[in-house]
């Protein structure tokens, strides 16, 4: 009789192991996508840094508005479940671990989706300049080539490290630079130094030696117009 009671007590606790056992896997996999979401979320944040040492000007708000979202977001997450924790096994948690790892996408898109435009903008107004400082020999080509051949190399993914970060920055304001030290020479020359910087005058572009040196050296692709 002992050991039937003792078989009949087991038999009674069977559903409730069961109970836990899928309620520790249940935690299991949403402590893993939380997890995840969180390491992406600080991978992003850490990167973002490092590309605002590349351009400081750059707030990069899509990466930060998603950070402060899932800060709230793992908050509130947080005192729900302090408050119930049987919640864990809810739909609503579900969907707010969901938004966790929603926010880290947002995040991640944030720096690495648009670093690639921004060091396109920065690299490409050179390219055909660089292309004909080299056709023509001109002084302080052979630098700008290997200048614009490191930057080519490091568009395509933002600087894992501030080593990099700060790299690239000497090398884009070495490019902007190196365009001074080309010896371009007369109206066509110092339109091209100050469209590099910024500072041309559009106007200029009517002058006939300007225009002409456009034409043939087939470079108004590089120009890009801006309003003030």
């Amino acid at each position: 009789m002992t050991r039937l009671s003792e078989l009949i007590e087991r038999l009674n606790r069977l559903p409730e192991q069961k109970t836990r056992k899928n309620l520790n896997a249940r935690v299991q996999s949403l402590t893993t996508k939380v997890i995840e979401a969180h390491s992406k979320l600080i991978a992003s944040w850490r990167v973002r840094a490092f590309v605002q040492i590349v351009f400081p000007n750059e707030p990069f708000n899509g990466t930060a508005k998603a950070v402060r979202a899932a800060s709230r977001q793992a908050t509130a997450l947080k005192e729900k479940l302090q408050g119930d924790f049987n919640e864990v096994t809810t739909e609503g948690t579900d969907k707010k671990v969901i938004r966790l790892g929603e926010r880290a996408e947002e995040a991640n898109d944030g720096v690495f989706k648009f670093w690639p435009s921004l060091m396109q903008r920065q690299i490409q107004p050179y390219k055909a300049l660089t292309n004909v400082a080299t056709m023509h020999k001109l002084p302080g080509s052979a630098t700008l080539t290997v200048i614009m051949q490191r930057l080519s190399g490091c568009y395509t993914h933002p600087p894992a490290t501030g080593n990099e970060a700060e790299s690239i920055h000497r090398d884009l304001d070495a490019l902007r630079k190196s365009i001074e030290k080309l010896g371009l020479e007369g109206e066509a020359g110092q339109f091209l130094i100050k469209a590099a910087q910024g500072a041309a005058d559009p106007r200029e572009l009517f002058k006939d030696e300007v225009k002409s040196f456009f034409d043939d050296q087939k470079l108004w692709n590089i120009l890009v117009v801006k309003t003030k």
